[in-house]
């Protein structure tokens, strides 16, 4: 077995499972629109074919970030890594990670030779044992970008899907799963009608006080592009009307709770003079809570902006810069944010150091955060997980083994019992894309 790590405090028999996975990023066109059977369940089996800050405060050193359990001791892998699909295209992939009790939720877009793409699912238990592979929709429409949450009793799934004849641009499409991951409910559209020139992409999910909160991008191709966000409904249509945020950015938005107080949105905004990222407190409607606060300080971002939240409401924003521009010097960076204030809290955190990397994704771990990204090392790429203490400093950094360069954005989460699941995607030498999962036991 090979050790791993040993971290700051003592918790036993706790299991950390990595998995590399394949989600879908990319947008193209859409064809030619069909039925696409969304309300399909199918078992597949294993193996498908396939800064300048505004607010800031000092950190109080006295402050630990909660007590939510993690893992602790030599952790080491103990078993072969499992394949869960290998996919023949190679195109840029995003897996989504949603952590519930007693496991962890992926979930990706897959296009099987001769398919269209369509949203695939599998739920692996903290146990270390993996339940088959489902389709949540299985047809020949475009399904793409999806995004997942743990409501406290399973999982709202949530993707953008043109299968709707009558409708042709693409719309946000939510479905509900029990706690282990198989589908409770049929899947349907999450806002009401929109006119034919409005598409909507990139959804994002977080929990807000009385439920699920989605983040999306409505597209006018007439008009604008702005980020919209709405309350839902258990069944995942919107409870509240989608309220206007901000014009859409050209990248990713990151959407994470704020316990009682609401919900917050992270992004960067990427213009030729200065690349930013920005954090913006929201209540669960959409209103906000004060003004956009910016969390980098350089100018320098790289477009991947994530964010979570600690058991004390306290928030870890993680973004790449590219210092300097040029891909030359890529970084991963922290800020702390104060959930209940919105007030950045301590400096710019570097946490790759004197070392490079891109593509950061972050969870609440051990009282403090798991921040897993590619490092770039002169003679290979690795994927890369730094555990920090709630301010962000670096304790340990465990290197989960070689990967490529390009493919997609990491993705982490942790359950609600601690146990940490890693995402990424992996290109194979034949040119596609292949998922593998391989558990790790923490614990002495």
């Amino acid at each position: 077995m090979v050790s791993f790590l040993r971290a700051r405090r003592l918790w036993l028999g706790v299991s950390l499972i990595v998995l590399l996975g394949c989600g879908d990023d990319s947008a193209p066109p859409p064809p030619p629109v069909f039925d696409s059977g969304v309300d399909a369940a199918t078992d597949t089996g294993d193996t498908p074919d396939v800064g300048a800050d505004s607010g800031e405060e000092d950190a109080d050193p006295a402050d630990t970030g909660g007590e939510d359990s993690g893992s602790s001791g030599e952790c080491s892998a103990e078993t072969e890594a499992i394949s869960l699909v290998r996919d023949s295209r190679r195109d840029t992939r995003r897996v989504a990670l949603a952590g519930g009790s007693g496991g962890v939720l992926a979930v990706w877009m897959q296009q099987n030779s001769m398919s269209f793409p369509n949203i695939y699912s599998r739920f692996i238990a903290a146990t270390g044992e993996s339940a088959d592979s489902l389709a949540i929709t299985n047809g020949v429409a475009q399904a793409r970008d999806p995004e997942a949450v743990y409501t406290g009793d399973g999982f709202l799934v949530a993707w953008r899907d043109n299968f709707t004849p009558e409708s042709g641009p693409y719309r946000i499409v939510t479905r509900s799963l029990d706690g282990s991951g198989v589908p409770s409910s049929a899947a349907g559209r999450m806002t009401a009608a929109e006119p034919a020139t409005v598409q909507q992409d990139t959804p994002a999910l977080a929990m807000g006080p009385s439920g699920p909160v989605a983040g999306y991008v409505r597209d006018d191709t007439m008009l604008e592009r702005n980020v919209m966000l709405a309350r839902l409904d258990s069944d995942g249509t919107t409870a509240s009307e989608p309220s206007n945020l901000i014009p859409a950015p050209f990248s990713r938005i990151a959407l994470t709770s704020r316990g009682d107080e609401g919900v917050a949105i992270a992004y960067a905004v990427l213009e030729e003079a200065e690349r930013r990222v920005y954090y913006q407190a929201l209540d669960e409607n959409g209103g906000t809570d004060g003004t956009p606060v910016r969390v980098e300080g350089g100018g320098d971002a790289n477009g991947v902006v994530n964010l979570a939240t600690s058991p004390d409401n306290l928030i870890g924003v993680v973004f790449d810069v590219d210092v300097g521009g040029g891909g030359t010097r890529r970084e991963i960076h922290f800020r702390q944010v104060e959930g209940d204030t919105g007030a950045v809290r301590g400096g710019e955190q570097i946490i790759t150091g004197s070392d490079k990397g891109r593509d950061p994704a972050i969870a609440p771990f051990a009282g403090g955060w798991a921040i897993a990204y590619r490092a770039l090392g002169e003679a290979s790429t690795q994927i890369a997980v730094s555990f920090t203490d709630i301010h962000g400093d670096v304790e340990e950094t465990v290197m989960l083994g070689e990967t490529t360069e390009e493919g997609g954005p990491v993705s982490i989460a942790s359950t609600t019992e601690g146990d940490l699941v890693v995402a990424w995607p992996e290109q194979m030498a034949d040119g596609g894309i292949e998922i593998l999962a391989q558990r790790i036991r923490c614990g002495e």
